[in-house]
């Protein structure tokens, strides 16, 4: 797909086959899609399996585990059996050894991996915001804004993660030059709290659902990730569906299938936030207010989509350039290959 305007022409060509693709499927019985009151209509194509690697109970793939929990892709006749891992790298490793068909991976490790020649296929969108990554600090700490931590450690997850990519953004929007400030790898995020905790670390990082039950009366936000990127009109694609190339060559109707299927899927969260909140809190074992919020928060800022925000790419393009991940001739023409099979790219 083209990563011109939707002006060019190779862009109109392509949203305009993939938009014929899903109004087909939409409209043909043939394919199934869960409607707003969770219903499907009955599909006549053949029983698919189709393995997905991702890291369960998360925020940014509660629809997916929803539909699966409540049978909607079983409606599309796509029988999915999700694959659990640790995390992002584990995640990555998965698609790219054939261990899993798709996963759902990180934008910025999808292109990382690409521009070393790694064979990967985005074939949609799965989510565009930051999944709510707040950075804290303890209650009584002196820093009142980013600005503040000149001089200063920060928790990061690990090295080219989402979470230094956004925290950096927002130093550098902030006028703190990075070379002031020590970036400690973390790993997950309860060890960044005990590591703030414990002072060693000035702050750290949270997201959903953990940003939505952390002790107010301990800590307190010194920065919304996603309400920073709105203040700047900065998109965020934090995550994709890729497989291999290999697999969306050889599986381009499944492909498509489970698309147009979590579509439907994201279409019924939005429409049945109270029955999608229920399932999620049971799935995720999180408290049910928790979970009301996590919803709530992601349907209002429409994260779930199976678009891809072209915007979101470049901007993850141009973070891993700053980290010297890909060569700064790297441009987003070298990545249309990657994006051929995706669904709609939007600005």
């Amino acid at each position: 797909m083209s990563f011109t305007r939707r002006g060019g022409a190779r862009v109109l060509l392509a949203v305009m086959a993939m938009a014929v693709v899903l109004a087909a499927c939409g409209k043909d019985d043939k394919a199934t899609t869960a409607d707003s009151g969770g219903a499907a209509k009955p599909s006549t194509e053949p029983v698919v399996n189709l393995t997905l690697g991702g890291a369960h109970g998360t925020a940014h793939l509660a629809p997916v585990e929803i539909g699966i929990e409540t049978g909607k892709y079983k409606a599309c006749n796509i029988e999915v059996k999700f694959a659990t891992f640790g995390g992002g790298g584990e995640i990555l490793r998965a698609v790219t050894t054939g261990a899993v068909d798709l996963a759902a991976v990180a934008t910025n490790a999808a292109i990382g991996a690409y521009a070393k020649a790694t064979p990967l296929s985005v074939v949609a969108g799965a989510f565009q915001t930051s999944n709510r990554v707040i950075y804290i600090v303890k209650k009584d700490s002196p820093y009142k804004t980013v600005s503040d931590l000149s001089g200063h450690k920060v928790g990061i997850t690990s090295p080219g993660s989402v979470s230094e990519i956004l925290i950096k953004y927002a130093l550098t929007r902030s006028n703190v030059a990075l070379n002031k400030v020590q970036f400690v790898p973390v790993g997950q995020i309860p060890a960044g709290v005990a590591a703030l905790e414990s002072g060693a670390i000035d702050t750290t990082l949270l997201a959903y659902p953990d940003a939505a039950t952390f002790d107010k009366n301990k800590f307190r936000v010194l920065l919304d990730a996603d309400k920073f990127l709105k203040e700047h009109d900065q998109a965020f694609q934090q995550t994709v569906f890729a497989s291999t190339a290999s697999w969306s060559k050889d599986h381009a109707d499944v492909a498509k299938r489970f698309a147009n299927c979590t579509k439907g899927v994201y279409d019924y969260v939005k429409a049945n936030v109270s029955e999608a909140t229920a399932t999620y809190a049971r799935i995720a074992k999180v408290d049910p207010a928790a979970a009301k919020e996590v919803i709530e928060y992601h349907v209002a800022n429409k994260g779930w989509t199976v678009n891809v925000n072209r915007k979101g790419v470049e901007f993850a393009l141009a973070s891993l350039k700053e980290q010297k991940a890909v060569p700064d001739t790297y441009s987003m023409k070298d990545l249309e290959p990657m994006f051929a099979a995706s669904a709609v790219l939007t600005d």
